[in-house]
């Protein structure tokens, strides 16, 4: 898969918030990620906060089939250390 960039995250994070199969603890992240987004906040800190977002949610359930390979490939793609020393997205 191509690197994830605003014009191909974005509609994949829409697409993720109509999805039927998309529980609302992941939505609620996924719209959270996509109006960032939509009103400019940086790139790279959504996706951190993305990534972060849904690692608290797969703590308390396995995350659906769709978000999960959302997830899977953001970690793949933006597995940089934030600078605190802890995988990007790591919510203290």
């Amino acid at each position: 898969m191509n690197k994830f960039k605003k014009d191909t995250l974005l509609p994949l994070l829409y697409d993720l918030a109509l999805d039927e199969t998309t529980q609302e603890d992941e939505r609620k992240i996924i719209i959270e990620a996509k109006n960032r987004l939509e009103t400019g906040e940086d790139f790279l800190t959504t996706v951190s906060k993305l990534k972060g977002g849904l690692m608290i949610v797969s703590a308390d359930h396995i995350l659906t089939e769709n978000v999960l390979k959302l997830y899977s490939e953001l970690l793949r793609q933006y597995p940089k250390r934030d600078i605190f020393g802890l995988p990007a997205g790591f919510i203290v």
